[in-house]
């Protein structure tokens, strides 16, 4: 984890954009730019100093095993406001609390809105980051393979497979969905017997060292019905993968989903995917470069009677994109 490297890219960024400093309050920020595994509360300010300031709470010791930062003890919030003073701050608006904002407002902090910014060296990935997410995919893939779920409930599935995250020496990246006969996308599993007379969508990912992957399988069960939605939805989603490559951009895969989706007649409900790293759901800026990981999540859904999503980790690279989860 090259750490010097992500500061100067942030600082970079401050230079470029008449910033005095960022003031980082998300727990995947920090450990980007510091490798510290922080906990909620906890800052980060980058400016021009030599080494970025660590602010966390004074029952976080082991804080001090951090290197490349000044670690500073919240015992008040006077030291936090004193390195703050007299800069223009580039804060994370998507996450930064509504109190600590008015607090800083209070304080008559300067303060511009910079989650973008704050978050674009996060964009492309690392051989070391591409690794972590390697090793999330192969813990899911294990899990997958061993997992029996007909005539089981849906929370009992959803149990099993956030159980082998664990046993794993993981952890789930979001909860996860086990859906069998619901057209809801983001359906909370039930007590209810998952049967094969309807189609079910399994959407889980394990979080290894704090990296993410996102997976979605769906299985058609009995009806042909939903064989050949299934057959669809992969169809849909292989064009689209053959399309990920450096130079284009999210919206022009968007829009080929769109097109896709409407010559199978289907309505669209989200979009085609998304960037993944740290969190579940990355911003992904401009054109797509190489490094990049996106997902491909086309969904086709039915009210009232279920439906079929599937989604892929893919490797943005020169030529030909790279599937990451594709023996999952």
């Amino acid at each position: 984890m090259d750490i010097k490297k992500r500061v100067l890219a942030a600082r970079k960024l401050l230079e470029a954009n008449g910033l005095g400093c960022f003031l980082l309050s998300s727990r995947e920020d920090i450990f980007y730019y510091s490798g510290y595994k922080a906990s909620e509360g906890n800052f980060l300010i980058i400016d021009k100093k030599q080494k970025p300031s660590l602010f966390v709470s004074p029952l976080e010791n082991d804080a001090e095993k951090i290197k490349g930062v000044d670690l500073v003890y919240l015992t008040s919030g006077d030291r936090l406001i004193k390195e703050l003073k007299g800069k223009l701050v580039g804060f994370d608006e998507s996450n930064l609390k509504s109190w600590t904002f008015l607090n800083l407002h209070r304080r008559h902090i300067r303060l511009k809105k910079s989650t973008k910014l704050i978050k674009l060296p996060r964009e492309v990935k690392t051989e070391e980051e591409i690794e972590n997410i390697k090793a999330a995919i192969k813990i899911s893939r294990k899990i997958l393979d061993r997992l029996k779920f007909y005539n089981k409930t849906e929370i009992e599935v959803a149990n099993t497979i956030e159980a082998g995250f664990k046993i794993n020496n993981s952890e789930a990246a979001f909860d996860t969905i086990v859906s069998n006969g619901s057209s809801s996308i983001h359906h909370l599993p039930e007590n209810r017997s998952i049967k094969k007379t309807e189609p079910t969508i399994i959407d889980f990912g394990a979080k290894y060292n704090w990296y993410c992957r996102d997976i979605t399988r769906s299985f058609p069960g009995s009806q042909k019905k939903w064989k050949l939605v299934w057959e669809n939805v992969k169809n849909i989603q292989e064009q689209i993968i053959d399309n990920v490559k450096p130079g284009i951009k999210m919206e022009d895969l968007q829009n080929l989903y769109k097109k896709l989706m409407g010559k199978n007649r289907y309505k669209i409900y989200h979009s085609f995917g998304h960037g993944l790293g740290l969190e579940v759901h990355e911003q992904i800026t401009g054109e797509l470069k190489e490094g990049m990981i996106i997902t491909v999540e086309p969904g086709v859904y039915l009210k009232h009677f279920g439906g079929i999503r599937i989604e892929d980790d893919v490797l943005v690279r020169k030529g030909k994109a790279f599937v990451l989860t594709e023996k999952i």
